[in-house]
């Protein structure tokens, strides 16, 4: 059972820019610290975010090799692009590609993508069902560009409800998609933060249905807070987290089991947020065993 934990590209790279990277910096110091500590705990893999069009190839390489030379496998959180007819992949998909492919990984790598949302062009608000077009035909061509040859496996993630809607905000609007797309190296990314937002905001179903699991290639987790704000710290060993952990392991997944947590969201200090990330871990680790 591999335990995973998201980290910033930027502070992976060394390149810190941002309140979210300095807040990384302040809690574990530097990178190699940092990996110390997660595989002291349990950790077994990272998961790189914030792979998008327009990041810099080298923040990409170094942060690729920064999890490769700490010891630890890589899972990546991408983004789905505007595919071409020609289906060329984009510069850094490309990029991605390379870096990987240098550092032997047992197994395709998941590429975490969201489906597209609603959204207003020239002021316009597009067709209710442009989103859903626009990933089927996305993801469908991503897909086929990067097979047979490429390390990597599209993960289309459960989303969350928002004003902007995305296609893929229910157990079987993802479920769908892919079954349409119908490629090995395609799968789902079960958000489980995401879904049980879904379920106690949306009233969507709890759990998901028949078919879904079986799909799962991986898997973000993170709770849901008294206000309702998800990537939310793991604290407690029983409720819904569990519930789909249980789900997991019972269906035979054998893919990564994320930690997907947003600092900046908790209104905590760093001693407390280092905390909550160790108890979040420790949690995981009791429910897996």
């Amino acid at each position: 059972m591999r335990i995973g934990f998201t980290l910033p590209i930027g502070y992976l790279a060394g390149n810190v820019t941002n309140e979210e990277d300095m807040w990384w910096q302040e809690i574990f110091g530097s990178v190699d610290e940092c990996f110390r500590r997660l595989k002291e705990s349990g950790i077994a893999s990272v998961e790189i975010k914030d792979c998008r069009e327009g990041i810099s190839p080298s923040q990409l390489r170094h942060s690729v090799e920064a999890v490769r030379d700490g010891g630890l496998e890589i899972t990546v959180h991408g983004w789905l692009p505007k595919m071409g007819t020609d289906c060329r992949l984009p510069p850094v998909i490309q990029e991605l590609e390379r870096a990987l492919t240098k550092h032997q990984q047992e197994g395709l790598i998941p590429f975490t993508v969201h489906s597209h949302s609603t959204s207003l062009e020239r002021g316009v608000e597009i067709p209710h069902d442009e989103p859903h077009k626009r990933t089927l035909y996305d993801l469908s061509l991503l897909s086929r560009a990067l097979a047979p040859k490429s390390v990597l496996a599209v993960a289309l993630e459960l989303c969350r409800h928002k004003a902007r809607r995305s296609a893929g905000v229910t157990f079987s609007d993802v479920l769908f998609m892919t079954n349409e797309i119908c490629l090995e190296n395609l799968g789902l990314c079960w958000d489980i933060g995401h879904s049980q937002a879904n379920y106690l905001g949306q009233k969507d179903l709890r759990l998901p249905p028949d078919g879904f699991v079986e799909q799962v290639i991986h898997a973000h987790i993170h709770d849901v807070g008294p206000d309702g704000r998800t990537h939310w710290p793991v604290l407690t060993e029983q409720g819904y987290v569990r519930d789909c952990i249980d789900l997991l392991k019972s269906s035979g997944y054998s893919g990564v089991y994320n930690l997907e947590l947003s600092l900046l969201r908790w209104e905590s200090s760093p001693k407390e947020c280092r905390s909550h990330i160790e108890a979040s871990i420790n949690s995981m680790a009791r429910m897996l065993s």
